[in-house]
């Protein structure tokens, strides 16, 4: 994440649902739901913290500016939740604040950002462990096992999982994850195959789903991507390297 771009971000959108949103997640950890379900009866200036159901948040002097004035703005007889549409002045619910927060993030130029992203806690943490753990014991995790696993939309589910891909903790191979070291990366399929045909003189698919660690159907892909570069040659279900399979056919 750019964190410049994020600070800018912050700063144009503070007086809007979205900024604040923003700010209640990066600096304070909160989640969506505690977002719009927060009251300004859990805001205590004086002590400086959020009264939270399960627990109690410090405020940031930033975050309890923000407030501050927020509630400076606000009408005796409006809702007393704090996040509310511009217009209507009523509680924002899930799906809204998604698509306020999606829209802030793409303006700011951090469109493969989600609003769950900017959290600070280790409740992320525990996510991606969540994620990790279930990668371990089924060998291979898809968008469609992380979404159910946390209760993802598809397009926090991709985030995350292209987050943990770009810090090396899961690899992927087409619409798969794998744990490193329990499958071969896609930059190194070629050369493995390659190597494997150099030595054993052809293969069956399954000879390279074993080679590769990946699915059946993942490497009938590649098999077949590289039969149309002219890398390989098949010969009914006999992959050859094209030199030795003219040699056979001499």
């Amino acid at each position: 994440m750019d964190e410049f771009k994020l600070w800018k971000l912050l700063q144009a959108e503070r007086d809007t649902a979205a900024g604040l949103a923003m700010w209640l997640g990066w600096q304070l950890g909160l989640q969506a739901q505690e977002m719009i379900a927060l009251t300004w009866e859990q805001v205590d200036f004086q002590e400086d913290v959020l009264h939270l159901p399960d627990r109690d948040v410090p405020l940031t002097s930033a975050v309890r500016r923000i407030l501050e004035e927020e509630h400076g703005r606000r009408g005796p007889e409006e809702d007393p939740h704090v996040l509310l549409t511009e217009q209507s002045r009523k509680p924002l619910d899930l799906p809204r604040l998604s698509r306020l927060t999606r829209a802030a993030l793409i303006r700011g130029g951090l469109e493969r950002v989600s609003l769950r992203d900017l959290r600070r806690d280790d409740g992320r943490d525990m996510e991606d462990e969540q994620i990790l753990q279930r990668a371990l014991e089924r060998g291979v995790i898809s968008r469609g096992d992380v979404s159910e696993l946390l209760g993802l939309s598809k397009t926090a589910t991709y985030s995350r999982l292209r987050r943990l891909t770009e810090h090396g903790k899961l690899i992927r191979v087409g619409g798969k994850y794998y744990l490193p070291g329990t499958v071969v990366p896609p930059e190194k399929h070629r050369e493995a195959i390659l190597g494997y045909l150099a030595e054993a003189g052809f293969a069956y698919r399954q000879d390279i789903v074993d080679l590769l660690h990946i699915q059946p159907k993942q490497c009938t892909l590649v098999l077949h991507r590289m039969v149309e570069e002219g890398t390989l040659v098949q010969l009914g279900q006999k992959y050859y390297l094209p030199e030795r399979e003219e040699r056979k056919a001499e």
